[in-house]
């Protein structure tokens, strides 16, 4: 039978030592914890132990009572080790009492009386084997119980002496060199795959800022280490059993591998697209044909690249993935390569490669808020022929509407708010849908000069001021005037309004000069330079300063896909799903370029229930311009919502007072518009409140999705917006609110999952 013994101790090493000697001596031995001892003491006599120690370096009396009272009467051998000597009267009247009651006849031993001398001449370790012997030597149960008292110093002095372990040198020098080849070894195709990955990123960074010659050097050194990398772990990857785990870092070095080749053909896309800027503006000849061919090609294997990398991405950790230059932009990026592509295959056409081609360009000084981006106060006529441009003239729009015959009745704003009782090409841009005010252009431009087009382009003056950070200051020596970022408006607004009459030409020489000396700085731009002039047109285009209607339909097609064309166009989702469209459309009809100083906050809140998705809209006008030099804001504002809307009365509200105004509503092509008349004052404030609501077919208890669709105006700047989403139920456990800050700086979609 096991022996089973019970020590009772503080954590000392006296304590820890004499359980690996009895766990040795092949006994079953239990320490409480001190936190436990009471808990164990209670159970004790449902399994008594065969012995007992009671191991404490001062007297507790409270301690030991307990302990002398719980062991009472069990047939086990006890022995009290204490380390205060000098109490040693104290443990014998205490250790008496515990005998009498229990009829044994102690037997005291004291260390010094029984070794004498010998005691100091005694290892810790010695002392220690004394104790276990006597402890297990023969004995009557209940007739013996040692006290066994220690001075101070043995507390600390009893140890067990361990055998150390000495590796010899030799051995040391062979583990440590085996280890180092072994993790050289594994580390060998992460280290070449993270230089590899540098230089794809620097690749990319440095083909962004239009540096070539950087990106070909990080794109040859990215190759290399890549397919370094790529062949190391190919061979790792036959070695049995552990092979499979070096299976991911191919799949990574396959999207790397994948990745510079996609940024090798995006250079040499970009530098095809240098050759025809140089063709079109430029002197050099060139085949129109062979160069469109060899660019459409090049995109559709480009687009074929980024399709095979969207798939790979899918096989590693997305952690990985999204330290992978592309990644977030590669979707994006798709897009463009594929209409990019169509377009190029268009190239001949729209280039007048066999007949001259005519496209309008629609000035709108957006200083003075339009519809579609800003008042028309000018016009250009551009013509490509032979695959150059070849005439770019500039026309007062004055000049075009004093030579149209007849009667156009204009819509009903326009001739109560601007007071025009005909319609003209100035004001033909009064439809936000940017193909209809295109087209509506076309005809008036066709009546007034008897002139047709092929297709209709509007920008604004934000495109003109990003062009200008580029190619630098403008100057117009006939002009005695230099133009930059930052007086661009003041020039302009001073040019071509300084002594203007209709039928003057001093605002088309003006800006004849600009354009033809803007042509000229792009021809002077390095080439560099020119991805920087396509970056900038393409965020212009997103954010809505320049919009494009072409009557080719695949050029055409190309451009509404990617969201280029200005439409109005408001999807329908279906599947326990809302679409709820918003755009906001001022025109400024006071006659003045106000909108210079007109700053903008719209908040939206939106409660959705089954039947109804209502709307609460606050519009907040702010003129900045001063009250003495000033301008007031005259301005007529329309809300678009979905077709069936019903909108309420427009609370207005300024620094004097508050009115309502009921809008007028008009129903066209599948929207409702409501708009009313605005004025702020210089250096005031005006808040308009539109409210309607849309019916709905919606079930809340079951999944279901809700899309906002912000339409950002053409001609405007990241107006702020604040969007607070509320679900209404009659379940108290339905409780879904949210809200949304941001900027308007292109259209805004939101989708919301219940």
């Amino acid at each position: 039978m096991v022996p089973l013994v019970v020590i009772f101790s503080d954590e000392k090493k006296i304590s820890i030592e004499l359980t690996k000697e009895l766990v040795t001596r092949g006994c079953l031995v239990i320490t409480p914890s001190q936190r436990n001892w009471q808990k164990f003491l209670i159970n004790i006599r449902k399994t008594p132990p065969n012995y007992i120690f009671v191991i404490d370096d001062h007297f507790h009396k409270r301690r030991l009572q307990s302990i002398l009272d719980s062991i009472s009467g069990l047939p086990a051998k006890t022995s009290f080790i204490f380390q205060n000597f000098k109490l040693k009267g104290e443990f014998e009247r205490k250790i008496s009492e515990y005998s009498s009651k229990n009829m044994i006849n102690p037997n005291i031993i004291y260390i010094e009386e029984k070794l004498g001398q010998e005691t100091n001449l005694l290892s810790p370790n010695n002392l220690l084997e004394r104790l276990i012997k006597n402890t297990f030597s023969y004995w009557e149960i209940n007739k013996v119980t040692n006290l066994l008292v220690f001075k101070n110093n043995w507390f600390s002095k009893i140890t067990t002496k361990q055998k150390k372990f000495k590796i010899k040198k030799r051995h040391k020098v062979f583990f440590i060199s085996a280890f180092l080849a072994l993790f050289i070894g594994v580390m060998t195709p992460y280290i070449f795959l993270f230089w590899g990955t540098l230089n794809i990123n620097f690749a990319y960074k440095n083909f962004l800022s239009g540096n070539l010659d950087k990106t070909k050097k990080n794109i040859a050194t990215s190759a290399t280490l890549t397919g370094v990398s790529g062949n190391i772990t190919e061979t790792y990857m036959k070695i049995p059993v552990i092979g499979f785990l070096f299976s991911k870092m191919k799949d990574l070095t396959n999207i790397l591998e994948r990745t510079n080749v996609i940024i090798q053909k995006g250079v040499g896309v970009f530098e095809k697209i240098n050759n025809l800027v140089g063709v079109v503006f430029g002197s050099e000849e060139h085949d129109l044909n062979g160069l469109s061919k060899d660019l459409s090609l090049d995109l559709e294997s480009l687009y074929k690249e980024t399709s095979f990398l969207q798939i790979d991405l899918d096989k590693i950790p997305s952690f990985v993935k999204y330290k992978t230059p592309l990644t977030n932009t590669l979707s994006l990026y798709k897009k463009y390569i594929l209409e990019g592509e169509k377009i190029s295959q268009r190239l001949p056409y729209l280039l007048g490669n066999d007949k001259t081609k005519t496209y309008l360009i629609l000035f709108q000084n957006n200083m003075e808020l339009r519809p579609t981006g800003g008042f028309i106060g000018s016009f250009s006529l551009v013509k490509f022929s032979k695959g150059k441009m070849v005439d770019m003239p500039v026309y007062d729009v004055y000049t075009a509407d004093g030579q149209l015959k007849g009667y156009v009745e204009p819509p009903t704003p326009i001739r109560d708010f601007l007071g025009e009782a005909n319609w003209f090409l100035r004001d033909s841009n009064w439809d936000p849908d940017f193909a209809i005010s295109a087209q509506r252009a076309e005809w008036f431009l066709n009546k007034e000069l008897e002139i047709g087009v092929d297709g209709v382009v509007g920008i604004d003056l934000e495109i003109i001021r990003s062009l200008i950070k580029i190619v630098g200051p403008i100057k117009l020596i006939d002009f005695n005037q230099t133009i930059d970022e930052n007086n661009m408006n003041d020039v302009i607004q001073k040019e071509v309004e300084r002594n203007f009459f209709p039928g003057s030409q001093k605002k088309a020489n003006f800006l004849t000069s600009l354009s033809r000396t803007f042509v000229d700085k792009i021809k002077e731009l390095r080439k560099p330079d020119y991805l920087k002039i396509g970056k900038a047109l393409v965020n212009s285009l997103n954010s809505r300063h320049v919009q494009i209607f072409m009557h080719d339909n695949d050029t055409f097609s190309a451009v509404s896909n990617l969201g280029w064309d200005g439409i109005v166009s408001i999807d329908q989702c279906t599947d326990n799903c809302f679409n709820n469209y918003l755009g906001i459309v001022e025109a400024n009809v006071g006659v003045n370029k106000a909108n210079n100083f007109i700053e903008r906050e719209f908040n939206l809140e939106t409660k959705i229930s089954e039947k109804w998705v209502e709307n609460n809209l606050v519009i907040k006008l702010v003129n900045t311009s001063s009250q003495q030099a000033g301008v007031d804001y005259k301005a007529y504002v329309r809300v678009m919502a979905p077709e069936k809307s019903l909108y309420g009365q427009v609370k207005i509200q300024n620094s004097k007072e508050t009115f309502f105004e009921t809008p007028e509503i008009n129903e066209l092509n599948a929207r409702n518009e409501a708009g009313v008349f605005v004025e702020v004052k210089r250096g005031e404030q005006s808040e308009i409140n539109f409210k309607w609501q849309v019916p709905a077919s919606l079930n809340l208890k079951k999944n279901g999705k809700y899309v906002l669709t912000w339409r950002k105006q053409a001609g405007t700047n990241d107006d702020k917006v604040l969007v607070n989403t509320k679900f209404v139920t009659a379940s108290l456990t339905f409780n879904k609110e949210s809200v949304y800050n941001s900027r308007l700086s292109k259209d805004l979609i939101l989708n919301k999952f219940w």
